[in-house]
């Protein structure tokens, strides 16, 4: 894979390369990514999250906390919020426009979504889920 742009170096070392084929693009990583992820390497993270939100946009995004939205069958979902970090993290989260209700189904409360965002407050180590319609 001469042709390819290295990516990722170890030491002296190429592990990691890219090369744009057609439409696509072809990574080549010469490590054990999931090994060295599993032993706390974060940059094995940044290198996959910098590879897939290039092409995968996530439908719900936030800078510190971790936000998953789980698309139910009609107009209504799940928006699970996870704050994996030692303090309580307050944050929006821009919501897909066809949603204009939010509510917390543990405290049943309704949460406020103001120009297409919901305002959240977690806990440290804890996670909210509201129900959005």
């Amino acid at each position: 894979m001469n042709s390819a742009t290295p990516i990722a170096h170890y030491r002296d070392l190429t592990v990691a390369a890219m090369k744009k084929v057609g439409k696509g693009e072809v990574y080549y990583l010469g490590t054990n990514l999931g090994a060295s992820i599993n032993n706390g390497d974060d940059a094995g993270i940044a290198l996959l999250r910098a590879i897939i939100t290039k092409s995968a946009h996530p439908s719900v995004a936030a800078t510190k906390l971790r936000p998953r939205l789980i698309e139910g069958p009609s107009t209504r979902s799940l928006l699970v919020v996870v704050n994996d970090t030692v303090q309580d993290v307050t944050e929006s989260i821009t919501l897909p426009s066809r949603y204009h209700r939010a509510t917390d189904i543990h405290t049943k409360k309704p949460q406020l979504i103001a120009k297409g965002a919901v305002r959240v407050t977690v806990p440290y180590e804890d996670a909210v889920v509201l129900l959005l319609e």
